[in-house]
């Protein structure tokens, strides 16, 4: 089955917590429904509660720490990073989109960068949106064109000359 990751950190935070319980009752359970066996939900990090950890079976796991990160994520084949409050791009968005892992992730989550759905990303707002563009992302084709793309825009859009040229600007 393909790996879809959710990197929600801690669970003491309420946005992390929202997401995460968005993904194990609503996304997870539509997913197996429509695509039995096809996808495994892995859901990453530290408290999350034992009503929802009890949650965890079939095709979701939860994974409370990891400790080599880089090489977790080098087989992860899709990351859903739902955002639905808080401010600015967080990192659980950011990290995936920049390693070229195919990222789903909610409208409001990109904070205004300037990432095109379909294109560098995959955007999704509701459970049911989540669905299709998981289903989309079954194709190696399209997770290695998304893949691609939104680490090359990531690239573009982070790189190390323009954050310095920020960075002097600020300080001059």
């Amino acid at each position: 089955p393909l790996v879809v990751v959710f990197l929600g950190s801690t669970y003491n935070v309420q946005h992390n917590l929202d997401a995460a319980r968005m993904i194990i009752e609503r996304v997870a359970p539509l997913v197996e429904r429509r695509a039995p066996g096809k996808f495994v939900f892995h859901i990453l990090g530290a408290k999350l509660p034992l009503e929802l950890r009890s949650r965890c079976v079939g095709n979701i796991e939860h994974k409370d720490y990891i400790s080599d990160l880089d090489s977790y994520l080098s087989n992860v084949d899709i990351a859903l990073s739902p955002s639905l409050f808080g401010a600015g791009m967080q990192q659980k968005v950011f990290e995936p989109i920049a390693r070229g892992i195919p990222t789903i992730t909610s409208s409001r989550a990109l904070a205004g960068y300037s990432f095109q759905d379909g294109k560098h990303v995959l955007i999704a707002d509701s459970p049911n949106e989540y669905l299709e563009k998981i289903l989309l992302l079954a194709s190696q084709a399209q997770r290695s064109a998304i893949g691609i793309a939104g680490k090359t825009r990531s690239s573009d859009l982070f790189n190390s000359l323009l954050l310095d040229n920020v960075v002097s600007r600020e300080l001059k």
